[in-house]
């Protein structure tokens, strides 16, 4: 899981390396990638504190 900008990226390192690899050989276009960003993407979960006890 990758956060930024207030988003999550829930998908494996596997996966990132391949889609990387796909767009970089021309085989996925932009607009296939955006759909697999959001296919992917979520909103970040506030982080919440535990207390040591």
């Amino acid at each position: 899981m990758r956060n930024l900008n207030g988003y999550r990226l829930d998908a494996s390192q596997a996966e990132t390396a391949i889609t990387l690899f796909a767009i970089a050989s021309g085989e996925l276009t932009e607009s296939e990638f955006a759909d697999c960003l959001r296919g992917h993407a979520g909103q970040r979960r506030p982080m919440t504190r535990t207390s040591d006890v």
